[in-house]
């Protein structure tokens, strides 16, 4: 993880925060500092049950959408992703992340771009 400080066009230091993967990005600005909660990406696996809800490109979907049969123990998000796919053709294991909300109960695909040029 990488902080820097750099300065702003209006004499505020911002604090740069960057993982070596670059999965994560955070920025603070000056003093200011926000209370709100938002979803985060999690390192740890997590099951979701038919009371979750899905919100990708602006829509909300219901789990059942996409798996019908749903254990009482819930379904992971790797097997979510593989049902999505069958419907959203961008969501391959490499591009797809998870972000999501276990207060609210929703889950936030994010689909990252590919790598430019070929790779042998």
């Amino acid at each position: 993880m990488t902080n820097e400080f750099q300065g702003t066009l209006f004499g505020e230091e911002e604090q740069v925060t960057t993982e070596k993967k670059g999965k994560q990005t955070k920025s603070t600005h000056g003093s200011k500092k926000s209370n709100a909660t938002s979803a985060k990406p999690k390192n740890e696996t997590i099951k979701v049950d038919s009371e979750w809800t899905i919100h990708y490109y602006g829509e909300s979907f219901e789990l059942a959408e996409f798996i019908e049969d749903i254990p009482e123990e819930g379904v992971t998000l790797e097997q979510v992703r593989v049902e999505m796919a069958k419907d959203f053709f961008e969501m391959s294991k490499d591009r797809t992340h998870w972000n999501y909300d276990k207060e609210n109960k929703r889950v936030f695909p994010i689909i990252t771009g590919a790598a430019k040029g070929c790779s042998q």
